[in-house]
């Protein structure tokens, strides 16, 4: 058994730890390096060590996002349809290029050279289908067509921040009988 003034002086300094201001961050870097055993399908995005480019340093690279949009081209908000920001978006572009790759039996990163624009096409039409299926899950259906756009942002040569975006992908509303009524019959 430890002498009493030996427990007192431990509690002393436990009590002076706890109350220190870096204590709180301490614990909490702890318990975000335990995340994944209480999050196991957070798949190794775990704030505040995320690799998302929010919480990147700033570099000169070009800065790459995805955004939806109507049939006529102006955006669309995709959280009001599937629940999923801008950012879900890009992460699920991601997703299915890393699927892409691992079930054409290609290496993925970035820079990866078979990421043509046909390919990101095929990606974005599975990206949409799924998107509109989540819509119409959760009863906030699309309305008509919708196409995904890539935007990058970069630095010109005169070192002015610019911005360009492209539609990549395009999904067909489905016919239904409401948008595509029965031919009237001749007389």
């Amino acid at each position: 058994m430890l002498p009493t003034h030996w427990r007192e002086r431990g509690l002393q300094i436990l009590i002076k730890l706890v109350k220190h201001p870096i204590f709180p961050v301490i614990v909490f870097t702890i318990l975000s390096t335990f995340l994944y055993k209480i999050d196991p399908g957070s798949k190794g995005e775990f704030y505040p060590f995320s690799n998302y480019p929010m919480y990147a340093n700033p570099r000169e690279r070009d800065l790459e996002y995805f955004f939806l949009e109507h049939g006529d081209g102006t955006p669309l908000a995709s959280f009001a349809y599937t629940g999923y920001t801008a950012s879900r978006v890009k992460k699920l572009m991601r997703s299915e290029s890393m699927a892409y790759a691992k079930a054409n039996g290609l290496k993925w990163n970035k820079k990866s050279s078979w990421l043509t624009d046909e390919v990101q096409a095929e990606i974005g039409t599975t990206v949409l289908a799924h998107l509109r299926k989540r819509s119409q899950d959760r009863a906030t259906p699309f309305p008509g067509d919708i196409a995904l756009a890539r935007g990058i942002i970069f630095v010109s040569e005169d070192g002015m921040l610019e911005e360009s975006a492209a539609t990549i992908a395009r999904n067909a509303a489905p016919l239904t009988n409401e948008s595509n009524p029965a031919p009237a019959e001749n007389p």
